[in-house]
């Protein structure tokens, strides 16, 4: 009976998790309804794959993004990560009477983008969740209600998606509505889609002009069409012009400059190029080089041979050959105006950081050292029972080393500690639990810390992926001012991460006690929910330590930065609730007042109040510390405590069980808590 019990319980547990685990999953051939079949458009007319050696030069190519030193491929993934919710986007592209998919990264993506911009403007790259937004910008949504529309498709609402973006970007992010929250987001992407999509409208296009209009000392007899680097040439005779007689601004001359102050606006927001030597560490754009060119004669030079490279990579993309040698050229240019401080090879390290997919691998192996567990619980001493544990164990050992792989490497691209944002402390978190727990199966070997290490495994994984998603920016972002110290990084921050990792594997240890006695597992062996119950406790102990120890550094940090060691700010109180509740664990169970049943449920209360101190106070969005607010957690949170407080039911109907059956108590001396 007990192993039906285990069965009814942990195989549908195992297949939702591994269901749960493969849709969040970015970069994998399966795909929510939105990818299940090609969009809803009639299909591109053929599709010309990039070269992959050309693919792989663009994505080691070093760009300047929110302060940061980058490869293009990261700045490209988190671009199609905001606007597409997938680092994979999928084709409709027509060959002869059918419609085929074609599968594109985020490289390729940003090359069709910048250098094949029509095209681009076809590809379905937004993805709308509720069709009310289509229908809220006057246009004919698509059947599905969450899908991916093409920038053309919305091209007849812009103008009021621009309205609707302004007026509802005014109201505060928890404030609005889910469908103003939206828009507001379509807004921003959009905008940003058509910065990418017109960085190199320039040298494409030109600027046309009409020689009649102009003045021939200047321009001579041009027609038709003037190149933005040989206006800039003219510089200076287009200045003295221009500060004569205004009354002399021709419609042609006025058309040119309008077309001019277009060009240098739309090409920003992708710094490519290294500043000049003394010139300060902000990279450049093309828009941003046009303009230091027309403002300065020292730069002009320097400036014109930039946007040369520029011009023969978007002359020449429909000749492989061609492309190839220019794409060659502007890298190699690229890499030697590399200042000193940038080092090339943590650019490249980046890219194969990415390519590794660490951790989804490491969910994968979790996921996969869950489902041996299950299994190995249905026939605990058979051989079969025994195979599977080794298999549970293996699997949460590469799983583990997948991610602390993964950190590693992080650490190595920004030279920090392991923890300096919010996504950081995910990952240092999952991997400090899954190491507890596998040390606590190595020592005691009943399979409870194994089981741990494996749910918590997955569950934080699958967290860091969901967060990347909805976050959708570069999780290697620089460094907030207030955090910007290795030194307290490596101590304060790293020390209370780890009594977060510890107080939330003993409410993971006290989960896994009560279910096992609601579902009667090795009923009637005393010994091994003791057992439980001391891992319980010196985990609790643990985090104890350094729940206490990472709060007096931060005490010590604050008054060295804010002149004061404490100040009740809300982080602050978060860390000493930590405290103060392990502390009434601790002297509850030394003085008698609770035992196995108030060890475990006052060990689940204990992650409630670390949930809160890791997440919750950074929502609050007041204090010296209001650096880490996420939009959309709060549902997330009210989920899981309303989760967990309905788990402390259990403690009680056990409780209550105990009392009207004294011979099924566990506790020592017949006590029933």
């Amino acid at each position: 009976m007990t192993h039906n019990a285990l069965r009814k319980f942990f195989a549908p547990l195992a297949a939702w998790l591994l269901i749960a685990a493969i849709l969040a999953a970015p970069g994998l051939a399966v795909a929510q309804d939105a990818d299940s079949a090609a969009p809803s458009a009639t299909g591109l007319d053929g599709y010309t794959p990039w070269p992959t050696d050309i693919v792989e030069l663009f994505e080691r190519l070093p760009v300047q993004d929110e302060g940061r030193v980058k490869p293009f491929d990261t700045f490209a993934q988190f671009r199609m990560l905001r606007m597409h919710s997938k680092r994979t986007m999928r084709l409709p592209v027509k060959d002869g009477g059918t419609t085929e998919t074609v599968k594109i990264g985020p490289t390729e993506w940003l090359l069709d983008v910048l250098f094949r911009s029509e095209r681009a403007q076809k590809y379905p790259t937004f993805t709308i969740d509720d069709s009310r937004v289509v229908v809220a910008l006057g246009l004919e949504p698509h059947a599905k209600k969450r899908d991916r529309y093409s920038y053309l498709e919305l091209l007849p609402g812009r103008a009021k998606l621009s309205e609707l973006g302004m007026e509802y970007a005014k109201i505060e992010a928890e404030e609005r509505t889910l469908e103003q929250g939206m828009l507001v987001n379509l807004a921003r992407n959009v905008s940003d889609f058509e910065f990418l999509n017109n960085q190199f409208s320039f040298a494409r296009k030109g600027i046309a002009v009409d020689g009649e209009g102009l003045p021939s000392e200047i321009f001579g007899e041009t027609k038709g069409t003037l190149e933005v680097a040989e206006l800039i040439s003219k510089t200076e005779k287009l200045r003295e012009f221009l500060a004569g007689d205004r009354g002399n601004l021709t419609p042609a001359v006025e058309m040119m400059m309008r077309q001019l102050e277009f060009y240098l606006g739309s090409a920003r927001g992708l710094d490519l190029f290294p500043p000049r030597p003394g010139a300060g560490e902000k990279w450049l754009s093309a828009g941003e080089i046009m303009e230091a060119s027309f403002l300065d004669p020292e730069t002009r030079a320097w400036g014109l041979e930039r946007l040369n490279l520029i011009k023969a990579l978007v002359t020449s993309v429909d000749d492989e050959e061609k492309f190839r040698s220019a794409a060659t050229a502007f890298s190699d240019r690229i890499e030697s105006d590399v200042p000193d401080g940038v080092d090339p090879g943590k650019v490249g390290m980046e890219v194969s950081f990415y390519k590794g997919k660490f951790f989804y691998r490491a969910l994968m192996l979790f996921v996969l050292g869950f489902i041996f567990i299950a299994f190995s619980w249905l026939a605990p001493v058979s051989r079969f029972g025994k195979w599977m544990a080794t298999g549970a164990i293996v699997s949460a050992v590469l799983g583990l080393v997948s991610l602390v792989a993964g950190v590693v490497m992080r650490c190595l691209i920004q030279n920090r500690p392991p923890i300096h944002n919010l996504y950081d402390t995910i990952l240092f978190i999952t991997g400090v639990a899954v190491l507890v727990a596998l040390f606590i199966e190595y020592a005691n070997r009943q399979r409870l810390g194994l089981a741990a290490a494996v749910v918590l495994g997955a569950a934080g994984m699958f967290l860091a992926m969901r967060f990347e998603i909805k976050h959708a920016n570069d999780t290697m972002e620089s460094v907030r001012a207030v955090l910007d110290s290795n030194f307290w990084l490596s101590t304060h921050v790293t020390t209370i991460n780890i009594g977060y990792s510890a107080g939330l594997l003993a409410a993971g240890l006290a989960h896994f006690y009560f279910l096992a006695r609601l579902f009667g597992a090795r009923k009637g062996d005393k010994q091994f929910y003791r057992n439980a119950t001391r891992m319980t406790y010196g985990v609790i102990c643990f985090a104890l330590f350094f729940a206490l120890v990472g709060t007096v550094l931060g005490g010590i940090w604050a008054n060295y930065s804010w002149g004061r060691f404490w100040g009740w700010d809300p982080k602050e109180n978060g860390a000493f609730m930590i405290v103060l509740w392990f502390l009434v664990i601790l002297h509850a169970r030394m003085g008698g007042y609770i035992r196995d049943l108030g060890v475990n449920a006052f060990a689940i209360i204990g992650g409630v109040i670390v949930s809160f101190s890791w997440w919750g106070v950074n929502q609050l969005g007041v204090g010296l510390h209001a650096y880490g607010f996420t939009e959309g957690v709060w549902p997330a949170l009210f989920s899981f405590w309303a989760f967990e407080l309905a788990m402390l039911a259990i403690p009680v109907f056990l409780w209550l069980r105990a009392r009207e059956k004294p011979g099924d108590k566990v506790e020592g001396k017949g006590a029933p808590a």
